[in-house]
């Protein structure tokens, strides 16, 4: 029997970035009902952000942009045997959220980890580590990183209590024996439990998901029908259905496939016209915030030819390093 592998689903917070993260409550409860009776472990519902707040686009959100206490305790109602998720970004977050949280009866909490303010993640792990919530840390980037780097931040995580870890290719430019590389190669792996979270820009994420899992991944991020920002994540139906087939899981698949369904017909903004973008930025390893530097040239021969060109200014990675 292969050991379980645990997932996080986060068609709503993930795909929010594709709706403004605006669901109407029958998409809501769809969605988490069908990942409540279908045996997938976590329920990422969406961003928490502080309403007090002024910054002047909060009334720009969708529930799952802002996660009020309200929407926690709808999904809350909606999920008794799936654990209730939120993403944090800890520079966004102030004591009252935390307490807001627990009281919605939030389980989890992933935290987002922003690489210039480590030290801002550290302390928000120290408030969190007061409450009851289970936690993750996402590593965004992770093609970007020098390795060396990256032992570092995950070393520090791990002192302050963290021992859930999902890695995340945020550029979706990684191919399965990248991701082997990867994974062999973290310091302190045997006392943590390792993640990944795949973006799917080059089709590759089924096939990286599984190389994680074969180098010793714990769990993984994913949606129904891959709904989500760029060109989507590794799809919750597709990883359900090999898991279960090579008998390490065990699920409803009847559940998952009909709400993938759902949203395929009622989520129309997924199949965008910057998928081949997307595509051509995952080749050369490059970031939105590189894409804004390409000038967001519209006709995809000259953006490939810039893109095959283009120097990042930012997160320049080791080349010894380099992972894509």
């Amino acid at each position: 029997m292969n050991k379980k592998i645990k997932l996080i689903d986060i068609t709503l917070r993930d795909g929010g970035h594709k709706t403004g993260f605006y669901f109407d409550n029958k998409t809501i409860s769809t969605v988490l009902s069908s990942l409540n009776n279908s045996g997938i472990d976590y329920a990422e519902v969406g961003y928490r952000s502080n309403a007090s707040e002024d910054k002047g686009d909060k009334n720009q959100k969708g529930l799952a942009g802002v996660c009020s206490k309200p929407y926690l305790a709808y999904c809350k109602s909606l999920l008794s045997n799936c654990k209730l998720t939120v993403m944090i970004n800890p520079q966004h977050i102030y004591n009252n959220d935390l307490e807001e949280m627990s009281e919605s009866g939030v389980d989890a909490i992933n935290i987002y980890f922003d690489y210039e303010y480590p030290f801002f993640t550290l302390k928000m792990i120290e408030k969190l580590r007061t409450y009851n919530f289970e936690l993750f840390i996402t590593l965004p980037k992770i093609s970007r990183i020098d390795r060396e780097k990256l032992n570092e931040h995950i070393r520090n995580i791990s002192k302050a209590g963290i021992t859930n870890i999902l890695l995340e290719d945020t550029n979706g430019s990684l191919i399965p024996s990248k991701i082997t590389e990867l994974f062999s190669s973290l310091a302190f792996k045997d006392n943590l439990a390792l993640g990944l979270h795949a973006r799917d820009h080059l089709g590759l994420a089924h096939a990286n998901s599984i190389a994680a899992i074969d180098a010793g991944s714990s769990f993984l991020s994913s949606s129904l029908y891959g709904l989500g920002k760029y060109n989507g994540n590794l799809r919750t139906e597709a990883i359900c259905s090999f898991l279960q087939l090579r008998g390490s899981n065990c699920y409803d698949l009847c559940e998952l496939y009909v709400a993938a369904e759902y949203i395929k017909d009622h989520i129309s903004l997924f199949m965008d016209k910057s998928m081949i973008k997307n595509m051509i930025n995952a080749s050369f390893d490059l970031s939105s915030d590189d894409e804004i530097d390409l000038n967001l040239i519209e006709k995809v021969k000259d953006f490939f030819k810039r893109g095959q060109n283009f120097e990042p200014n930012s997160h320049k990675p080791n080349h010894k390093n380099k992972l894509h």
